[in-house]
């Protein structure tokens, strides 16, 4: 049962399928967002940008920094400083290197190959968070102690310094751990979606034996898809070099071996170009203690998620919460310096901001919850999806013993075939019950909706506040004081973008999860209990069943049986972050001419330097260049870029023939099920195998009429690859 989506609400997946309905096909805002995504140009424009406006950021700190407790604005020294020629020299200096740094760390990839470029990706966030730490959490302490002396009546101007450094310290060193921490989770969360791709991939579940082989050719990444079904994982011994290769995992190491490693693995491991061992427990270990690698699979992997997640819950929890603190401060107390207010409404207007800030502290403490969520959803998807595809191939080889136990000669098949019977009964109560516990999982709590819709409400009030600080910008242009009524009206619309976001969230949720909806979402699913019905209809009865149980109609089942009902997607937060990146380019693009079109300021009566009426135009045009490339950037990454732990759990689409498991013969004016051999029903799914002498001896002895005895489906000829031979067995 989907729930109904508001027009807020689009498909989480932005990709656009080659085929898709005129209903189905994406909104035209996400096909715009993947296309830049695509493209990167627009990352490229927004990192030239960005560090045009952190240049400025980071002078004007340290002139805020050295002004703070003096009469002179800092605006004022800074033009005087950078109007001499060792200022003009390293306000250049100091641009150009940002500028360059940003635009190539917006270009670059972390994993690109070339070692330069990679760094440069790698390390720019970390310096940026560097820079934006120490500004906001200043300028948050500054407007927090201006806040505090206008109610108290104390002068604790002198107090600002000190703390705004100690606390812009402490965010560096914050937002430097949580960032490493974080993107080492994002790590997981994309490995494991590949994971789940590899297992939806596959024709059937292959498990995860490795094996050991020796080849004179060194193999290739392309020969991770050549392997045969049942081979997963193999290390292959070239020479002096040791090979490994992971199908589950895409994994392709490259190991040089030492003249004392080469000689314990050939002590140890044997095979010739003709053998392929299958490596046990103690080998794989004897293995790891030579030469250092471990074949990697789902439970050691899994475990070490865990661990990683369970180590670092409450240092994310507490980070994020002080995080949401400084960001606070910053974001939500600045507001009331934008204007003059009466004592009683300036009151008001604190109280709200330190709601504001208790308010984002929790919401910081939420979302981290939601990411460390996410990777453990994403292990949970993985052993669904192997469930699934133990199931339908256990359905498949069930399905053909049933039928070859109905065959009057074929008595000593038919306990084989209770016993495969009740291991599909068995695996489909695992797998209705994983996805029970699934379906927990991605159900949303009520304080969870409560949270997620505090969470909405600020991201509107950040929207609805940059509009103000917009409006401030033009206001300060044309020497204009702004109306204490818009800051007012700011502050009211932000408090009541909180409330009624929550209060919808919450409406919305107990909406969607009414008794209806968890009867049919949690119940098993019916398809698949209507083929375990079949099933043993047919182990009771005879074979009435067996025309309606085709490859497709399992294929159906189970797929059906994947669909598992998520609480509501909704996407104010991206929508709301594309209209505040719009607003915001208003004053970076006024304070980047500023900057860089320092010298033709001129100073007005009062002696504070102005721009010049061509300043104004030259800052309108930097406006909107600004506000288009900052809200087309927040578009491309909130709908065009793809959410790791967002795969969805489906089966492949597979070309599946569709052949009865059996058919009636006539022979001496009896009906008698004829039984048709495995690679007749589809040579896309491995079913129950017989071997070929057990085929021979069972035609001999009962006078069974096979179409087939282990006949191979011809297939397309491909390319050959050096490992071929190696893999011809299955």
């Amino acid at each position: 049962m989907t729930g109904q989506r508001t027009n807020t609400e689009h498909p989480k997946d932005t990709s656009v399928p080659e085929q898709l309905s005129a209903s189905d096909k994406p909104p035209p805002h996400q096909v715009l967002a993947k296309h830049l995504h695509e493209t990167a140009y627009i990352y490229a424009l927004y990192g030239a940008l960005d560090g045009l406006s952190l240049s400025y950021s980071m002078v004007k700190y340290g002139f805020d920094l050295i002004n703070t407790n003096k009469k002179a604005l800092s605006s004022d020294l800074m033009h005087e400083w950078m109007a001499s020629p060792q200022g003009a020299l390293i306000a250049a200096t100091e641009a150009l290197t940002i500028i360059s740094f940003s635009l190539l760390a917006n270009t670059f990839k972390a994993n690109d190959p070339n070692s330069f470029k990679r760094f440069i990706a790698t390390i720019w966030p970390y310096l940026r968070d560097t820079m934006k730490g120490l500004k906001n959490a200043y300028k948050g302490v500054r407007g927090t102690m201006g806040a505090f002396s206008l109610l108290s009546g104390m002068n604790v101007a002198s107090m600002i310094v000190p703390v705004g450094v100690l606390l812009g310290g402490l965010s560096i060193v914050n937002r430097i751990w949580y960032r490493r921490m974080r993107n080492i989770r994002i790590d997981m969360t994309v490995k494991n979606d590949k994971i789940l791709k590899a297992v939806q991939s596959m024709d059937n579940w292959e498990g995860e034996d490795c094996h050991f082989i020796r080849q004179n050719t060194p193999p290739n990444e392309d020969d991770l898809a050549s392997f045969k079904s049942g081979i997963s994982a193999t290390y292959i011994l070239c020479g002096n070099k040791l090979f490994y290769l992971n199908r589950l995992f895409g994994s392709y190491d490259e190991l040089l071996l030492s003249d004392a490693q080469l000689t314990s693995l050939e002590e140890q491991f044997t095979p010739s170009s003709a053998n392929i061992t299958k490596l046990d427990k103690k080998q794989l270990n004897e293995l790891t203690k030579i030469t250092g690698h471990q074949h990697a699979n789902l439970k050691d992997t899994f475990e070490s998620q865990t661990a990683f997640l369970d180590s670092n819950y409450y240092k994310g929890i507490v980070s994020q919460s002080f995080g949401g603190f400084i960001d606070g401060l910053y974001l939500y107390v600045g507001v009331l310096g934008l204007s003059i207010l009466a004592p009683q409404m300036f009151a008001v207007m604190a109280a709200a901001s330190a709601f504001f800030t208790v308010t984002c502290i929790a919401t910081r403490m939420y979302e981290e919850y939601e990411y460390q969520n996410n990777l453990r959803l994403s292990q949970y998807k993985i052993e669904f999806a192997v469930c699934a595809k133990e199931l339908e191939a256990l359905c498949y080889e069930t399905t053909e013993m049933l039928m070859q136990s109905k065959a009057e000669t074929f008595t000593g098949k038919k306990e084989d075939a209770k016993d495969k019977l009740a291991a599909f009964e068995k695996k489909y109560k695992s797998f209705v019950a994983k996805r029970e516990a699934l379906s927990d999982k991605l159900t949303m709590s009520n304080g969870g909706a409560a949270l997620a819709g505090l969470k909405s409400g600020l991201a509107a009030y950040s929207a609805i506040g940059s509009v103000l600080f917009a409006i401030a910008t033009i206001y300060a242009a044309c020497s204009i004081a702004i109306p204490a009524a818009f800051v007012i009206a700011t502050v009211a619309a932000g408090l009541a973008c909180v409330i009624g976001f929550t209060a919808y969230m919450v409406y919305k949720k107990n909406h969607e999860d009414t008794k209806t909806k968890e009867v049919i979402s949690r119940s098993e699913p019916q398809e698949l209990q209507n083929l375990l019905k079949k099933l043993k209809r047919i182990e009771i009865q005879s074979h009435k069943e067996s025309d309606e149980i085709q490859p497709s109609y399992i294929k159906d089942a189970i797929s059906q049986g994947l669909v598992v009902d998520p609480s509501p997607q909704f996407f104010f937060q991206e929508i709301f972050e594309v209209v505040r990146s719009f607003f915001s380019g208003v004053a970076k693009g006024q304070k980047s001419v500023d900057y860089t079109f320092n010298a033709l300021q001129e100073p007005d009566e009062d002696g504070h330097y102005q721009d010049p009426p061509i300043m104004m135009v030259i800052t309108m045009a930097s406006s909107i260049l600004f506000s288009i490339v900052l809200a087309l950037r927040a578009l491309a990454r909130g709908f065009g870029r793809p959410s790791p732990g967002k795969v969805e759990i489906k089966l492949e689409e597979k070309n599946v023939e569709e052949v009865p498991l059996v058919e009636p013969v006539k022979e001496n004016d009896k009906v008698k099920p004829r039984v048709k051999a495995s690679t007749e029903v589809t040579q896309k799914h491995r079913f129950f195998r017989v071997t070929d002498s057990e085929l021979i001896r069972l035609q001999s002895e009962n006078n069974l009429v096979f179409l087939s005895s282990r006949t191979e489906v011809e297939e397309p000829p491909r390319p050959q690859t050096p490992i071929d031979s190696l893999f011809s067995a299955s």
